[in-house]
């Protein structure tokens, strides 16, 4: 992956002017080889979870907007069995809707290896009154994950009207999870909506 994926990412990622199909490739490794800005983020793995390995190549990656309203959001919308590796996404002021699910790198992770990864910038989503919802820096829920040396660095700010919101600066949620060398130095902020 590089520049010329600029504009959207997801949520299948482009192999040149190819996508591939979940169905069939199973083993499937990316590369991200240059810094690049995504302009309207739609999260990778939103129809169903990203299976594979991606590596970030220690490089960073820009996210202008996200895309309208989508249930999970961040880099990936889900993943499971999948390792994230050595990237860095950072966030210019960027404001969701009901994302239930908000995590910097996934808003859902189960069975997952997520390592070396940073998140940085300005994040702020609106719950509905009525739902519960999951705000983490790295990740909002994650199962049976484990995450080593991961980094939050961005702000967090959370608008409900809603108690049920739950809220951290590396997992929102976690169940079985395993955290090594992870720290947040990011401010959470939480308003009424």
């Amino acid at each position: 992956l590089s520049s010329d994926t600029t504009g959207q990412i997801g949520p299948y990622l482009p192999i040149g002017n190819k996508n591939f199909d979940p169905e069939y490739d199973r083993e499937l490794y990316f590369l991200v080889d240059s810094d690049f800005t995504i302009t309207n983020l739609i999260p990778i793995g939103l129809d169903s979870p990203f299976r594979w390995h991606f590596d970030g190549g220690n490089h960073t990656i820009t996210v202008e907007q996200q895309s309208e309203y989508y249930g999970m959001a961040g880099l990936f919308a889900s993943i499971e069995g999948a390792t994230i590796s050595n990237i860095t996404v950072s966030y210019n002021n960027v404001s969701t809707e009901d994302a239930f699910y908000w995590g910097g790198i996934a808003g859902y992770a189960e069975n997952s290896i997520i390592s070396n990864c940073k998140v940085m910038g300005s994040i702020e989503n609106h719950f509905y009154p009525e739902s519960d919802g999951f705000f983490g820096g790295i990740v909002a829920n994650a199962s049976e994950t484990m995450l080593y040396n991961c980094v939050n660095m961005a702000e967090l700010y959370l608008y409900s009207g809603q108690v049920g919101i739950t809220t951290g600066g590396i997992v929102g949620y976690g169940d079985s999870i395993t955290m090594r060398s992870c720290v947040n130095f990011g401010y959470i902020h939480g308003y009424p909506d």
